[in-house]
């Protein structure tokens, strides 16, 4: 049976007495030759069967200590399906016959692991597969993206936001500075002589005051958004196509400019364009492979 399910699986065999007066002694000594060699992935301890007194042997306890003591795992295989003994009880599993114990010491043949390395190189390969198809998708979109195509661009939004935030604060300063005006000029038809001096005198150190505070406000919001910007741009400029260029990478273009990013873009004895960190080499196709065939 273990060399039908599992050819390559080793089988040795531990002869011992296994009924009479000996017969305990004879299985403890084999048990304690096992236990001194390497290698075993488990044991079957069996016999036909028989009377209560020619299993008694498998009843002993120094048999059961035996057994108990062993590191690997015990299939007990003793007489027959409807006879026990201790020694099935100290056994990890128990077969109601020889066929039974080889089948439990072999769950999976050889032609099931053979089967499961099969299937698992297939889900390997078909994982493969999607990761590498993934990382090209992922790569096309990169190369289309406006980082490369137009990195100008990236800078427009921020100089449109500078723009607006300098005109609302121009916009508040004249405001504020046409309700000043209103009020003082509504101060001084209220007022005449002394007191109209000196109300005019305070708006006016009062208007003075607050141009102050609106000048400094303009320049602070003005710097921080300019820091803002600069630190954007800092960022984006990590994202440059010459910064990635700057790595050893380049791109290539046709006469035209159209970027060729696959074989078939490339035509042979046609000109092209190597764009490099510093410059472009020209450059004329004399081959090309495709390495998908």
């Amino acid at each position: 049976t273990v060399a039908r399910r599992y050819p390559i699986l080793q089988l040795i065999l531990f002869p011992a007495i296994v009924q009479g007066d000996q017969a305990a002694d004879s299985i403890v000594k084999q048990l304690n030759r096992i236990k001194t060699m390497s290698g075993f992935d488990a044991v079957i301890i069996g016999r036909g069967g028989g009377s209560i007194e020619d299993l008694w042997p498998f009843n002993e306890e120094k048999v059961a200590r035996a057994l108990a003591e062993m590191a690997m795992p015990i299939v007990s295989s003793v007489g027959h399906e409807t006879d026990t003994t201790i020694a099935d009880f100290v056994a990890d599993r128990r077969a109601a016959t020889p066929t039974a114990a080889a089948e439990i010491v072999t769950p999976v043949t050889l032609v099931d692991a053979l089967n499961r390395i099969s299937e698992d190189q297939v889900r390997l390969v078909n994982a493969m597969h999607n990761r590498l198809k993934n990382a090209a998708t992922r790569l096309q979109r990169s190369a289309q993206s406006v980082v490369l195509t137009q990195p100008d661009r990236l800078y427009d939004q921020y100089v449109q936001r500078v723009d607006q935030l300098r005109q609302r604060l121009q916009q508040s300063i004249n405001n504020q500075l046409r309700e000043n005006e209103h009020r003082l000029a509504m101060a001084t038809a209220q007022l005449d002589g002394r007191q109209l001096l000196v109300k005019v005198a305070n708006l006016q150190r009062q208007q003075v005051d607050d141009r102050r505070r609106l000048d400094r406000a303009m320049i602070a919001l003005v710097t921080a958004k300019h820091q803002a910007v600069a630190n954007a741009a800092l960022g984006l400029d990590h994202l440059s196509p010459l910064k990635i260029l700057g790595r050893g990478f380049a791109f290539v273009t046709d006469d035209a400019g159209k970027m060729l990013k696959t074989t078939a873009d490339y035509q042979v004895d046609a000109a092209i364009h190597i764009h490099v960190a510093d410059g472009q080499i020209g450059a004329r196709v004399t081959t090309k492979e495709n390495k998908h065939g």
